[in-house]
């Protein structure tokens, strides 16, 4: 069914309500003149912590570097999903844009039209299965990379046969019995290794089942330097600037340690978890085949996991799933391994701007045959850009960077009076050799390397690529030259109507 109301054009749209989408909201409404409306399938604020329903789900990097640079955190590092929802919507509160707010729409095509300059969304009201239609002279896509509605659900032989409950994190039951039960959770990164002490808190007896480990970092859930930088009534939004630096150079130092030493990197991890769990275990459970800082490494708060295994409440069992039978699931062993409940941590699978069909002047965009622009625009899609972050670092560094920067680009086409903007590479450029989006060399999660061949294609160098690396963004975002021969602007039609409107010869749509 379609609206039969008018349809709304605004400057800017943004679609997304998570982090990304109320940081880019944020800005705009701190630093544009730009109206803009935000769009989001779900009901209410927050993507990722609103649809992460799953015992004990938080955060898997801390909240000085995850949280916005404008507003200071000041919680544990590690923060619960309850914490980080009312964190996501203080932040839309306190920049006063809640009624620019559009939940329960979600959005299923965006039409470009050179003609008009405009782009047409076109969304469906959850409830109601009504369709509406948005305009916007500039679109945000400030979705994320995951696609929350399928994740990742592997199929093994057997499943039919299990006579227990197969549960994905990502569609918890919230009627799920957990006291006194026999949980097997299948996976070891971040979701796994926090869902398993969570159950056994609640009484359960559970069982990490993994075909291969992760590097499990253990550290305290707490900021030395905020502790003491508090005691002496440092203002909160000092403390979260020093302590988001600090944190954002140790990382990146321990990063460039961990590459250029694998071994010794390799050492110090595993050293952490050797001491709270012994060599041997350590050595059969949770020593990985890959370098270090080539897969995400999983924060263990207080190295709850370790503390739950030592009384008893979790096991371990790193053995690949031959098929699942009536009474749990067989590894390849021969191993039984029981269960009343299988949790599939499994993961997800990438979406590619939020899986919404897109339309350039009348034809399908080829979006994996674009070229990318610093990982922000992309050559054949004017007025656009997608907040899409680093995959080894805290996703808001690179998000709150992207905002500067569109801030910066909306306001320099609003002083030159431009309504359209592309990027593309000058002739010489654009014969180079095409590459893929990331380097599967030196980072290869599944959930990449599945969803690699949708993603766009880079040059190798700087605009056309991705860093992937924050220091680097740190110094090339802020300096991108607006007026640089990458960036091809026009004035567009509806600034031609303005003008004339202007002028008194035409009335303004």
């Amino acid at each position: 069914m379609t609206s039969s109301s008018e349809t709304l054009h605004v400057d800017v749209i943004v679609v997304g309500a998570g982090i990304s989408g109320i940081g880019a909201a944020h800005h705009l409404a701190a630093d544009t003149d730009r109206d803009f409306i935000v769009l989001d399938s779900n009901s209410g604020v927050g993507g990722t912590w609103w649809t992460h329903r799953y015992p004990g789900a938080r955060s898997d990097s801390d909240l000085f570097q995850y949280g916005f640079g404008f507003k200071p955190w000041t919680g544990a590092p590690i923060a619960r999903r309850d914490e980080i929802l009312a964190y996501l919507n203080e932040a839309v509160d306190e920049a006063g844009f809640r009624e620019a707010l559009r939940l329960g729409h979600e959005v299923i095509s965006a039409e470009w039209s050179s003609a008009d300059t405009v782009w047409a969304v076109r969304t469906r009201l959850i409830a109601t299965g009504e369709i509406v239609v948005f305009t916007c002279t500039f679109l945000w896509m400030c979705q994320g990379y995951y696609r929350h509605s399928t994740p990742n659900q592997p199929i093994w032989e057997g499943m039919d046969d299990f006579r227990g409950e197969i549960v994905h994190p990502q569609h918890w039951p919230p009627e799920l019995a957990i006291a006194d039960r026999e949980f097997v959770v299948v996976g070891s990164g971040a979701t796994a290794a926090t869902i398993v002490p969570a159950l056994a808190r609640e009484g359960a007896h559970v069982t990490m089942l993994q075909r291969s480990p992760t590097y499990f970092i253990p550290i305290p859930n707490v900021s030395a330097t905020a502790e003491k930088l508090r005691a002496l009534d440092i203002p909160a939004e000092w403390i979260h600037e020093i302590c988001r630096r600090e944190g954002l150079a140790a990382f990146y130092a321990q990063r460039q340690w961990a590459v250029a030493h694998p071994d010794e990197a390799r050492e110090a991890l595993l050293r952490g978890v050797r001491d709270l769990v012994g060599e041997e275990t350590t050595r059969e459970h949770f020593t990985p085949r890959y370098a270090p800082m080539t897969q995400r490494p999983v924060i263990v708060p207080d190295g709850d996991f370790f503390a739950q295994m030592n009384e008893g409440r979790v096991g371990v069992v790193t053995e690949a799933i031959e098929r699942f039978v009536p009474e749990g699931i067989l590894t390849v062993s021969g191993r039984l391994v029981e269960a009343d409940v299988v949790v599939t941590a499994t993961g997800f699978d990438m979406n590619v701007l939020g899986d919404v069909r897109f339309v350039i002047d009348g034809e399908d965009l080829r979006f994996h045959e674009s070229i990318t622009y610093l990982g922000m625009l992309f050559t054949g899609v004017p007025n656009m850009v997608w907040t899409m972050s680093h995959y080894n670092a805290p996703w808001t560094l690179r998000a709150d960077l992207v905002s500067q920067f569109v801030v910066r680009l909306l306001n320099h086409m609003r002083e030159q009076r431009y309504e359209r903007v592309d990027v593309a590479p000058a002739e010489e450029e654009s014969a180079a050799e095409l590459r893929e989006w990331i380097d599967t060399a030196v980072w290869s999660p599944g959930y990449w390397l599945r969803g690699l061949p949708l993603m766009p294609k880079n040059l190798g160098r700087a605009p056309w690529y991705v860093s992937n690396d924050i220091m680097t963004d740190l110094v090339e975002i802020p300096a991108v030259d607006l007026e640089a021969t990458e960036f091809r602007y026009s004035a567009g039609r509806r600034a031609d109507v303005r003008a004339g409107a202007a002028r008194g010869e035409v009335a303004e749509p």
